[in-house]
């Protein structure tokens, strides 16, 4: 497949007007546009003609029409993109809208207005109509067309499964359009600094809570990369915008940022196990916001021009393979199990098996290439346990995958989060032998001798097995919270078939059933017989805890995120429990979030979760001293607070016992006699009222 004409360099400049730049040192780099895909095609031939790499953003509109068009208006938008290419000269890399995950790039958005929200869904239905309208364009067959960019570290477009995540939303963008049998021909990203500081192009500084595994700084790219699909990891990336920005902007003063951040990207690229970035442009020439406006500031120009002097190449990217949409599974799984159905087409998974999924579990349904519906009748025999040998952040887009059909049922993370993604009723592909004349063989057809006494000659063990994936890798010791994890999961799986675990047979590594590819799944330091006692334990349940489990859940609760950044914001300035739920509001046009504390209320505007603040509460002397705090209080002025009582003795003895916050007022319940209790956290405490002192607790049943 021949490719776009691409620059030698990764220096790159959005609009034209700056190129001279690169081209006066002999180092030819790219050039981004953006236009409306209504208007008529540009000549860009003159750029390159001139070496450089042209890069065009078609954009449906800006303000409030949105980067992309209502929904209904995908097929026009993708025929406006085409009329647009095919009046084009010059250019051949495309990238359809732009930032979709801010709330000012949506269709019909104003100040009264959220407009129409772009889900990773909606993105890839109108990418994949633009994309194929413009690939059937002559001429333009191989042109490489690229998913719109989000914007880093804005939380305003939430779903069902994310609440604001920018990175989570490229991930599912990506699947989104893989689905869709329209992947990218190239990724497009964006990175800033948060103000003007040459150290910060290589900064590891993460953020704060909740987002504290993801860089606040340049290197914000990393987090995004962490996310393509394995089987886009041969796309190359485009960094379409860097800048500093807020508090710093551009200034008129070479302090050597642009050096530094060139410096970082080649850095990256020095590294051949790295999916290599073809360009870095900078933000922007053209003059308008001083922000943002290179073309006027001299000072800028020298730090350019310096950087230029470096031999910066763009690394060959790999030649792409036609992108087609997703091909029925092969006959033989590559994991080396035989599929129990006959193949058919990639549809979401969700379209089909509804039970045998997880209530605890985040649901994560995979591609319907790397799994098979049902058991062929068979009934699970054992629950095999592995490790990802890498983050759990990668599983569902390796389980994704249309060339790599291997699948687990779930993950557990090592903070104790669980994911699923095949149903337990349905076969995923993780435990895959073949059997042929008596005698097993791994997907690369190499023979093996189980050692898990209990497998059944000749028959899949993908069939008959339930698989759980770890973070991680074989060395790594499984954090409490796994073991945690794997225990309700574990208990979960035994109600639902029957299961009793017995380590080597009911509950086995993956070296038990291929030692020969996986003779360290799921490592060394799994605490088996511990996991064994602890699931197959049954919880403490006599008549008052059960009637407290049943009373609590019909009181209602306060929820409590322990990793929002309000909660840590508060315990870190000593400001006691919750009382309230998160609450929005808005100040001076922009939009807040706050949160009613015992001792006092804390506010922050939305995106800027670095910069939280409290006021005390109006009874204890709070008053406004800006317009966002007043807003703050008199938002709050109306909320429903959850008494609590820091003297009563059920607190103090929650607080020794490290129960965590008070979720619901105290109530009252009989069990032969009057009791009271509450609940917490961490579970619920109680007590004979005629025996008050002689106080008990009880995990919650979840």
């Amino acid at each position: 497949i021949t490719m776009p004409t691409l620059a030698k360099y990764i220096f790159g400049m959005h609009d034209g007007g700056g190129e001279h730049l690169m081209l006066n040192a002999g180092k030819p780099g790219w050039v981004m546009i953006t236009q409306k895909a209504s208007d008529s095609g540009g000549d860009f031939s003159g750029y390159a003609n001139a070496g450089l790499g042209v890069i065009v953003r078609l954009n449906w509109g800006y303000g409030s029409d949105g980067t992309l068009p209502p929904s209904n208006q995908y097929d026009a938008f993708a025929q406006q993109c085409a009329n647009y290419v095919a009046q084009s000269r010059g250019a051949s890399i495309w990238i359809i809208g732009n930032e979709t995950n801010l709330r000012g790039e949506r269709p019909g958005n104003s100040d009264s207005n959220p407009g129409e929200v772009l889900t990773p869904d909606k993105i890839a239905q109108c990418f994949a109509k633009c994309r194929a309208a413009i690939r059937r364009t002559p001429g333009h067959e191989n042109d490489w067309v690229c998913q719109p960019p989000p914007g880093p570290w804005n939380p305003e477009t939430q779903y069902p499964g994310n609440g604001g995540d920018w990175v989570t939303y490229l991930r599912d963008i990506l699947n989104e359009c893989i689905k869709q049998g329209h992947p990218p021909d190239a990724i497009a990203l964006h990175t800033y600094t948060h103000g003007y500081d040459a150290g910060l192009c290589s900064s590891g500084e993460l953020m704060g809570p909740p987002y504290t595994s993801y860089h606040y700084h340049l290197r914000a790219y990393q987090d995004f990369m962490k996310v393509i699909p394995a089987s886009l990891r041969n796309r190359p990336v485009l960094i379409t915008e860097t800048q500093p920005a807020d508090p710093g902007w551009w200034q008129n003063r070479n302090i050597g940022w642009i050096q530094s951040a060139y410096k970082e990207i080649n850095d990256w690229n020095s590294n051949s196990a790295n999916q290599a970035i073809q360009a870095l442009v900078l933000f922007r020439w053209e003059r308008g916001d001083d922000r943002w406006s290179i073309s006027d500031k001299g000072a800028l120009h020298d730090d350019f021009r310096a950087a230029v002097q470096a031999e910066y190449l763009a690394p060959a990217p790999r030649a792409l393979a036609p992108a087609q949409p997703a091909q029925p599974k092969p006959s033989q799984p590559a994991s080396g199990g035989a599929p129990a159905a006959p193949a058919k087409p990639t549809v979401p998974a969700q379209a089909k098996t509804q039970t045998g999924w997880c209530p605890f579990a985040k649901k994560r349904p995979i591609i319907e290439n790397n799994f098979d519906f049902g058991r062929n009748g068979n009934k699970v025999k054992a629950v095999v346990l592995h490790i990802a040998a890498g983050p759990m952040s990668a599983v569902l887009p390796t389980f994704n995958d249309v060339n790599r059909p291997a699948s687990a049922h779930f993950c557990v993370g090592k903070d104790g989060a669980i994911e699923q993604y095949v149903s337990i009723d349905d076969t995923a592909y993780g435990n895959g032998l073949r059997a042929k004349d008596g005698k097993w063989f791994t997907g690369g057809g190499r023979e093996v001798n189980p050692p898990w006494q209990d497998i059944v000659a000749g028959l899949n063990p993908n069939l008959y097995t339930i698989s759980i994936e770890h973070d991680g890798q074989p060395q790594d010791k499984w954090t409490p919270q796994m073991y945690d994890a794997n225990n309700r999961l574990l208990q979960w799986i035994a109600k639902q078939t029957g299961l009793n675990y017995v380590v080597h047979h009911t509950l086995i590594g993956h070296h038990e059933i291929n030692p020969i590819d996986r003779p360290n799944c799921p490592g060394p330091n799994v605490e088996w017989d511990r996991m064994a006692a602890d699931a197959n334990g049954e919880m403490r349940a006599d008549s008052v805890t059960e009637m407290i489990q049943a009373t609590a859940n019909e009181v209602p609760e306060l929820p409590i995120n322990l990793e929002s950044a309000l909660y840590k914001f508060a315990q870190t300035n000593n400001l006691g429990c919750p009382q309230s739920d998160e609450i929005d509001f808005q100040a001076s046009g922009a939009d807040f979030i706050a949160q009613v504390f015992m001792g006092g209320i804390v506010y922050v505007k939305k995106g800027d979760w670095g910069n939280l603040k409290w006021v005390k509460k109006p009874q204890e002397g709070g008053a406004g001293s800006d317009a966002a705090s007043s807003a703050a209080l008199d938002a709050t002025s109306q909320a429903q607070l959850l008494p609590i009582n820091s003297n009563s003795g059920i607190f103090k003895f929650a607080q020794a016992n490290n129960l965590g916050c008070p979720q619901s007022d105290e109530f009252d319940f009989v069990v032969d006699t009057d009791y009271i209790g509450q609940v917490y956290a961490n579970g619920f405490v109680f007590a004979k009222k005629s025996d008050s002192g002689n106080l008990q607790w009880v995990k919650k049943m979840q």
